[in-house]
């Protein structure tokens, strides 16, 4: 198995990962690279999980 690490907080997950979000980026060397964010991080970087929506 394999850990991953946050890249806004340098966390590692433990082996399930739960609720880890990786997204594709442009990596600085040209070319995409994914990079993972854990729950907080992604939480707070990306609003995830997104809110939840009203109906009208």
């Amino acid at each position: 198995m394999h850990e991953l690490t946050c890249a806004e907080c340098n966390q590692v997950s433990d082996k399930r990962a739960l609720d880890w979000r990786g997204y594709t980026v442009e990596a600085d060397e040209g070319g995409e690279e994914v990079v993972f964010f854990c729950p907080l991080c992604a939480e707070r970087e990306f609003q995830w999980p997104p809110p939840p929506t009203t109906s009208v």
